[in-house]
C-alpha cells in the first residue's frame, strides 16, 4: 500500500501545455502591422478641380502593388504613403491622346483634360508611379462652374474618358448636384478627360395635361344623356296605353258627362214634342166635339 505512486505520479493535468504553449495568433504580425502600414496622404486642396482619392487605408492596401522588396520594408514597419495628383492637362495632353478622345465624344461635349497619377512612397523611399492597381480605386473630382447645367430643361450626365497605353475607355460617373462632385472608379492612371450629354426634359405641362384625355366635357358631359327634356320624356311606344294612363280615368269622366249631355237634351226635345203633340190633339178633340 504505501509503495502504490499512482495517484501522485500522474501528471496529466499539469504537464498539459496545449493552451499556453500555442504562439498561432500572437506570432502572425500581418493584421496588427496592415492597417497601420498605409496612409492615404492626397491633398485635394493642392489638386486642380479637388482631386481627390477616396479608397481607405483597408481597400488601398488590397490594391496597391507592391514589389518583394517593398513588401518586405513593409514587414518590417515602414509606412506607405499613397497619394493622387491631379493637374490640368489642356495646355501638356498630346495629339495622340486628343484624337482618342474626341473619337469617343459622339453626340457628348468636352468639358476638360485632366492628368491623374497615382503614387506610392514605402518609408523613406522616393515616392513611385503607380500606373495601374490590382483592382478599381474611387477617385472625385470638383466640377468647374463652367460645366454645370444650369437649365431646368436640360439633363447633363457627366462620364470620362480614360486613354491608357493607346485605348480610350468610357467610365461611367456618379454625379452630386448638391457638392458638384464626380465620382468614379478606375484601376489606370493617365490621361483624362470629363465629358458629358445634354437631353432635353420633356415639357411636364403635355404629358400631365388631362385636357384630351381626361377632359369630361365631352366623355362625361351629361347634357343630352342626362336631359330629361328628350331622355325621360316619353316617346310614343313609351306613352301609357288608356288602362295605364294615369289620367284615363279623368278623360272618361270629361266625354262621358258630354255624351249624356247631349242625351238630355234630346229627351227633353222629344218630351216637349210629345207635349206639343198631346196639346194639338187634346184641343182638336174639344173642337170636334163641340
Amino acid at each position: 500500500e504505501p509503495e502504490d505512486p499512482s495517484e501522485p505520479e500522474d501528471p496529466s493535468e499539469p504537464e498539459d501545455p496545449s493552451e499556453p504553449e500555442d504562439p498561432s495568433e500572437p506570432e502572425d504580425p500581418s493584421e496588427p502591422e496592415k492597417p497601420d502600414s498605409i496612409v492615404n496622404e492626397t491633398k485635394p486642396d493642392d489638386n486642380a478641380y479637388g482631386g481627390n482619392l477616396e479608397s481607405d487605408s483597408e481597400e488601398l492596401g488590397e490594391k496597391i502593388p507592391f514589389t518583394e522588396e517593398e513588401q518586405e520594408a513593409i514587414e518590417q514597419g515602414d509606412t506607405v504613403k499613397v497619394y493622387l495628383d491631379v493637374k490640368d492637362a489642356k495646355e501638356t495632353v498630346s495629339n495622340e491622346d486628343k484624337q482618342l478622345i474626341e473619337a469617343k465624344l459622339e453626340n457628348a461635349h468636352l468639358g476638360m483634360y485632366l492628368d491623374v497619377t497615382l503614387y506610392k512612397q514605402v518609408g523613406d523611399g522616393n515616392p513611385k508611379e503607380v500606373s495601374e492597381t490590382n483592382g478599381k480605386v474611387k477617385v472625385s473630382l470638383v466640377v468647374p462652374e463652367n460645366l454645370l447645367n444650369k437649365d431646368d430643361s436640360i439633363i447633363r450626365t457627366y462620364k470620362m474618358v480614360r486613354v491608357h497605353e493607346g485605348i480610350a475607355t468610357i467610365l461611367a460617373t456618379i454625379f452630386d448636384s448638391m457638392t458638384n462632385v464626380v465620382m468614379f472608379e478606375s484601376d489606370e492612371f493617365s490621361t483624362y478627360a470629363l465629358i458629358y450629354t445634354d437631353e432635353i426634359v420633356e415639357d411636364p405641362s403635355e404629358p400631365e395635361d388631362p385636357s384630351e384625355p381626361e377632359d369630361p366635357s365631352e366623355s362625361e358631359d351629361p347634357s343630352e344623356p342626362e336631359d330629361p327634356s328628350e331622355s325621360e320624356k316619353p316617346s310614343e311606344s313609351e306613352k301609357p296605353s288608356e288602362s295605364e294612363k294615369p289620367n284615363g280615368g279623368d278623360s272618361d269622366k270629361e266625354e262621358n258627362p258630354t255624351t249624356g249631355d247631349s242625351v238630355s237634351i234630346g229627351l227633353w226635345i222629344a218630351i216637349m214634342g210629345l207635349g206639343i203633340v198631346i196639346c194639338y190633339f187634346g184641343k182638336r178633340k174639344n173642337f170636334f166635339s163641340k
